[in-house]
Formats: structure tokens, C-alpha cells, sequence
């Protein structure tokens, strides 16, 4: 049995929890704990639910085992989270969360020093989530230039950049793709695929390949289109509904 990642989701309940600032912070920390997280030898499971309400009590749900989900239903101090600072609002729900996880890894039998290990991260790395794509990163044939794309997460959004690096692993450029949603969901249909073809042409593909970007360590780009089913403008619907902005002529 290989191990998995576990998907972490936060819902809440209480009159405001729609509030695009909860929205925003949940999303967050979701992102870091499902990103940082050590991968689990669990046959079935596959997401965890943390479920705030206001009431101070606890129970998970279902009872079975060998279930794919499983939730928590916890209490959280939504009047506390809007009262405090952005710093400490971000606090409030790591903790929250941390102290979630650790019951549902304690009834699961899986290991809490996981859920420690990956708290302590978090804040070690001052809540920031890179997420990189293509296994790392990919050399050109000649090996002199390595092209890596990355997701950086931030309160709001998180930024799709190719970057390209030299042999010794120095940053040569780092240039914007998309600005979109901080989901990986979203992210990943835009950057799904990328290789050298040319000698110094990195090409990004969205994950139907109907289009790619083409892009040199330079800083040129060009967006090409192979439209299945649908036309040009088809694409560039699906692509403004995907992201925020577009930082590649098009």
C-alpha cells in the first residue's frame, strides 16, 4: 500500500462564516496543513473535515472506521477571530486546526507527531506555501538551464511562476504566468505539463493541452492554442474564468 496525501478542509457554522476574510484565512491554512502534512499508509482516506461551530463541544463523525472521510465537529471563537489582528487571526486557526487533527489522528491510530511536525513547519516558514510542479523542475538537453513551476500561496490568491535557474542552481529569471485562486484544483489545469522543446524554450500546457506557453529564460512568451471541440475564444473563457489575471499576452 502506497502512501497518500490527506486533503485538510475547513467549514464552519455561525451567521458570518461566508465572510470572505474567514474564507480567505481557512483557505490558507488548509492549504498549509494539506501541503505540509507527512503522506499516510491509510487504504480508504482521503480527506479530513475540521468543522467549527460555536457550541463548546466535540464529536467525530462517522463512527466506522475504514471510511474515506471523516469530520470533526469542534468549537472556535468566530467573535475572537474578527476581533484579532491578521497575525493573530492566522494563529487562532492553526491552533484550532492543530488541536483537530491531533483527536482525528488519535482516533484514526494514525501518528499525532505528524500533526506536531507539520504545525511547527507552518510556523517555522512564517505560513508561507510554495508548491512546486513537474517533479521539481526539468534541465534542457545541454543541462546549463533547469525550468521549475511553482505555486506561491498567499492570503488571497496564489501566483503560478516559471522559473528558470542555471547548473549551479542560481535564479536566472522568475517570470509570472497566472494569478488565480490559491487552490490547487484551479492551478493545476492551467500548469498541468511542461517541457523543453526547443534549446532554450520551456513549454507550459494546461491539462487538456489545448494550449501551452511558450517561454524563454529571457522573458519571452507566447501562448499557443490547439482547441479540441471548441474554438479559440472557448479557451480564453475558460482561462479568464480560471484566473484573476493574466500576466502573458494573449
Amino acid at each position: 500500500m502506497q502512501s497518500k496525501k490527506i486533503w485538510v478542509q475547513i467549514i464552519g457554522r455561525a451567521n458570518y462564516v461566508d465572510d470572505k476574510i474567514y474564507a480567505d484565512y481557512s483557505q490558507l491554512i488548509e492549504n498549509l496543513f494539506t501541503y505540509y502534512l507527512a503522506p499516510v499508509y491509510v487504504k480508504k482516506l482521503t480527506k479530513l473535515l475540521i468543522d467549527f461551530k460555536e457550541e463548546h463541544d466535540w464529536h467525530i463523525f462517522p463512527k466506522t472506521t475504514g471510511e474515506s472521510i471523516y469530520t470533526i465537529a469542534t468549537s472556535f471563537s468566530f467573535e475572537r477571530f474578527f476581533a484579532s489582528s491578521p497575525s493573530d487571526k492566522q494563529e487562532l486557526l492553526l491552533k484550532a486546526v492543530r488541536d483537530g487533527l491531533l483527536k482525528l489522528y488519535e482516533y484514526l491510530g494514525l501518528n499525532c507527531d505528524d500533526v506536531n511536525y507539520a504545525y511547527k513547519e507552518i510556523i517555522a516558514n512564517e505560513y508561507r506555501l510554495t508548491i512546486p510542479f513537474l517533479k521539481g523542475g526539468k534541465f534542457n538537453k545541454q543541462r546549463t538551464i533547469k525550468a521549475s513551476v511553482v505555486a506561491e500561496h498567499l492570503l488571497e490568491y496564489a501566483m503560478i511562476y516559471l522559473i528558470f535557474t542555471n547548473k549551479l542552481g542560481n535564479e536566472v529569471n522568475k517570470i509570472p504566468l497566472f494569478k488565480t485562486m490559491a487552490h490547487q484544483f484551479i492551478y493545476k489545469q492551467l500548469v498541468a505539463f511542461g517541457k523543453w522543446t526547443d534549446v532554450d524554450v520551456f513549454s507550459v500546457y494546461n491539462n487538456t493541452k489545448e494550449f501551452w506557453i511558450n517561454v524563454t529564460p529571457h522573458g519571452e512568451c507566447s501562448i499557443q492554442y490547439r482547441p479540441y471541440q471548441r474554438d479559440i475564444e472557448g479557451i480564453r473563457e475558460e482561462i479568464n474564468f480560471l484566473t484573476k489575471k493574466v500576466f502573458v499576452e494573449w
